[in-house]
């Protein structure tokens, strides 16, 4: 995925695009954006997508910090989903599996982490870092 950053005018062009996969190249990108005097006091918004989602859409006239305040930056890697995860293989029969399946709504894993919470406790909560079931 790609971070892209433009001016948009109120006849639908773009100028001082750029796509680049870096935040940093993409922060700088935005400090020059805002330095630009004239494309600025043109343009009707200024813009910033991730992928196909529009995670800065702003007026050119709000002030430089204000600005610079509103993007939804993407945080990097994936957030942790429990405490000391492991892999384990496990055999059961394909009626156990086609449950789990059917519990998780299509995610083995998901069934299996609800029917933990379901029965585990606070201790099995704890460790998936959610609150236990009532």
């Amino acid at each position: 995925m790609a971070y892209k950053l433009y001016f948009q005018y109120a006849n639908g062009s773009r100028s001082h695009m750029l796509s680049t996969g870096s935040r940093r190249d993409a922060q700088q990108h935005l400090d020059y954006l805002l330095s630009e005097t004239e494309p600025r006091s043109l343009a009707q918004q200024i813009i910033i997508m991730y992928g196909a989602e529009i995670i800065m859409e702003v007026s050119p006239t709000l002030g430089d910090d204000e600005i610079r305040a509103l993007p939804r930056w993407r945080k990097a890697g994936n957030t942790q989903q429990m405490h000391n995860p492991v892999t384990a293989s496990i055999y059961m029969p394909s009626a156990a599996r086609d449950f789990l399946l059917l519990t998780g709504e299509g995610n083995l894993a998901a069934g299996m982490r609800k029917i933990m919470l379901e029965v585990g406790g606070s201790e099995i909560a704890k460790a998936y870092m959610t609150e236990p079931a009532a």
